[in-house]
């Protein structure tokens, strides 16, 4: 009880067997601990298993076992720009990358986006094994989710709890199923396939959270290592049968061996002309099992078309904020020439009104009958005992000339502004 309390408060990504965002490569078609199989590309911010091109396929799994018995796995899928594909996997499986076997020891989660119900959701499809040949066409799904036509990045979580395995989005629960004699620790895939539709199937992230503890005991060798070779045997193989399906094209096959003794230069050599709608038939056999010009077409126009909208959103959001910010500096200077008008019609007032003050009182002062003499006498007397020090007599000095100074300034402002006037 305790020490599921303490499991769920401080549950945190297991980054050993995640899978997070930028994908940045570690070596040739690895990143971390994680392989990259077929078709995906890595685009940094996610992995595109599959693109919208029939026939492909695309995956990356695990290289190093869990060693935890319960987990939780949140996926970020997503699936677009096509007319359905076959769907998207999940493997939890005791062999290391498999190839979408229907032989296997775990169990796998698979969204068929090839159908759809009247929701617009694709059915949701479990298969648990032990080893034994399977056959979709006899399993019932086992619920509905929406990934075609979501608009967005789908978070799905798997979560392995003793037997019993769940798939959720959000919190609506899709299934649960328990499964008996389930293998305790595994390997994480997660595959997609087109065939003759297709889908981008796109990846952006597996984060891995640790419900138990680590009960499998560190691996006294490179565990990674061995599961690379294990996977690079496999690829040689998969080369085996690409040669036995070229073995088919026995005309082409003879012809290619000609043309390289012949040194690509022609002999004058007889030639069969019926060999030549064989050397047809086989390329076009070939040809249809790789890629048709329509949907290299389609592909490159669905890549294009997404990049010049980044493009274009990047150049409507720099337009949109050149526009706010030439707004903002109109109605600056709008605010600015309002208060600066204001100011020079409370200052022309204001010198209207002190200049009708003085002229008043010099017309109330009677200048005329003014005893200079005596006025005199008076400030002699008054300064006479007042004691005036070198300082006083600096101060004054300097007062009358910010005086004469700002009697200057006023004087050539107002000749200068036409009467404090802002044009």
């Amino acid at each position: 009880m305790i020490l599921g309390f303490f499991l769920v408060f401080s549950r945190s990504v297991e980054e050993r067997f995640s899978l997070l965002p930028p994908h940045e490569l570690t070596n040739v078609s690895e990143i971390g601990n994680w392989t990259i199989r077929g078709h995906t590309s890595n685009l940094k911010s996610f992995l595109r298993l599959t693109s919208s091109i029939p026939n492909q396929y695309g995956g990356v799994c695990q290289r190093v076992p869990t060693m935890f018995r319960d987990w939780s796995v949140d996926l970020d899928i997503q699936a677009h720009s096509g007319d359905g594909g076959k769907g998207i996997w999940f493997y939890f499986t005791n062999e290391v990358c498999p190839d979408l076997p229907l032989v296997y020891e775990g169990f796998t989660i698979w969204i068929n986006t090839t159908e759809k119900n009247v929701k617009g959701e694709s059915p949701v499809f479990f298969a648990a094994n032990n080893g034994s040949i399977l056959d979709f066409a006899k399993i019932a799904p086992s619920g509905h989710i929406k990934l075609l036509g979501n608009n967005g990045i789908l978070t799905i979580t798997i979560t392995r709890e003793n037997s019993k395995v769940t798939l959720k989005e959000g919190k609506r629960v899709i299934f649960t199923q328990e499964v008996r004699d389930l293998i305790k620790f595994g390997y994480f895939t997660v595959a997609a396939v087109t065939s003759a539709t297709s889908n981008n199937h796109d990846l952006y992230s597996i984060r891995t959270f640790a419900l138990s503890l680590y009960e499998q005991n560190e691996f006294q060798f490179d565990i990674s290592a061995k599961n690379r070779k294990i996977i690079e045997d496999e690829v040689l193989r998969r080369r085996f049968r690409k040669n036995l399906r070229r073995a088919k094209m026995m005309v082409t096959k003879y012809y290619m061996k000609q043309i390289e003794a012949a040194k690509s230069k022609l002999n004058g050599d007889n030639a069969v002309i019926v060999d030549a709608f064989s050397l047809i038939n086989e390329a076009d056999s070939r040809a249809q099992d790789t890629v048709t010009v329509e949907s290299l077409s389609r592909y490159i126009e669905n890549f294009i078309d997404a990049t010049i909208e980044k493009a274009q959103n990047k150049i409507n959001l720099a337009f949109e904020k050149f526009d706010e910010t030439k707004l903002d500096m109109n109605e600056m200077w709008s605010d600015l020439r309002t208060k600066l008008l204001g100011l020079s019609m409370e200052t022309k007032s204001s010198m209207a009104i002190l200049e009708r003050d003085i002229m008043t009182s010099a017309k109330s002062m009677k200048l005329e009958n003014l005893n200079t003499k005596g006025l005199g006498q008076s400030l002699e007397t008054e300064s006479s005992h007042i004691s005036v020090s070198p300082i006083s007599k600096s101060f004054v000095i300097i007062s009358i000339a910010e005086l004469i100074a700002y009697v200057i300034f006023f004087i050539y402002k107002h000749k200068k502004t036409k009467g404090f006037k802002i044009d």
